[in-house]
């Protein structure tokens, strides 16, 4: 049976798209899939427009059912993809579907609110067990980190995806040190993810300005202005991209 993952927290619309046994899936169901996981990418890479179209249809996909798990779903999906980049806690948008969803959505939009770091204040009692593996062992561990060394921990996590909405979680749950901030920014780097590779680039260089390592700092400068300044011209004509992503980081500890 394939199943869209919850993308460790990440693609978090988790439907169903049958097996060789069952009847056809329904439309509606693929081209929510389909339009998260596009939707999904096109953010994750900074294509503003191509990742509102995308959502857009995901909502109407998920809207043609009038199921309340597939709707917080489909926003529970963006949601997280915005925290991989550092761009908000919570899911405002998944709330008006909560209470009708169950308890896996109610609990991972706790989750992303930042519980178990602070209170959940919204319909039903959030389980644990509902959550993907790693926000599992995270809200489990509470209040001590999963493990001494989160640079090691964060890199043990297979999917990119999980491994950088889990590393947002904990940068505003707890914070994070240069080491683990050095994974993530590998992590978006290696995918090729400008978005989140500008929010933890941001991050690494004010880390290092305040450690006093100057050598890493003006190597994370250099890095963001490549990333958000290219040196070579885009082609004429529209472009899909839109405006290069600018780093939106939670306020000074």
């Amino acid at each position: 049976m394939n199943v869209v993952r919850w993308g460790g927290a990440a693609l978090a619309a988790a439907l169903l798209v049958g097996c060789a046994a069952q009847p056809p899936v329904p439309g509606w169901r693929l081209d929510l899939r389909q339009a998260v996981e596009q939707g999904t990418l096109a953010y994750l890479q900074g294509h503003d427009r191509v990742a509102s179209v995308h959502t857009q249809r995901a909502q109407q996909a998920a809207a043609q059912s009038a199921q309340a798990t597939a709707l917080a779903r489909q926003a529970l999906a963006h949601c997280a993809a915005q925290l991989a980049a550092l761009q908000g806690q919570g899911c405002a948008a998944a709330a008006p579907y909560l209470a009708d969803a169950t308890v896996a959505e109610q609990t991972y939009a706790a989750w992303l609110a930042g519980w178990p770091a602070r209170p959940w204040e919204g319909p039903g009692r959030p389980d644990a067990a509902a959550l993907p593996s790693a926000a599992r062992a995270l809200a489990r561990a509470w209040p001590a980190p999963p493990a001494a060394d989160l640079a090691r921990w964060l890199g043990a996590l297979d999917d990119p995806l999980t491994r950088l909405v889990v590393g947002g979680w904990l940068w505003h749950a707890v914070w994070l040190d240069g080491a683990a901030v050095a994974v993530l920014v590998d992590t978006a780097s290696g995918q090729g993810w400008r978005r989140p590779l500008a929010a933890w680039l941001a991050v690494q260089q004010r880390l290092a300005e305040r450690a006093g390592d100057t050598a890493t700092a003006a190597l994370a400068q250099r890095r963001l202005d490549w990333l958000l300044h290219p040196a070579v011209a885009p082609a004429s004509g529209p472009s899909s991209a839109g405006a290069a992503p600018q780093p939106v980081l939670p306020a000074p500890r």
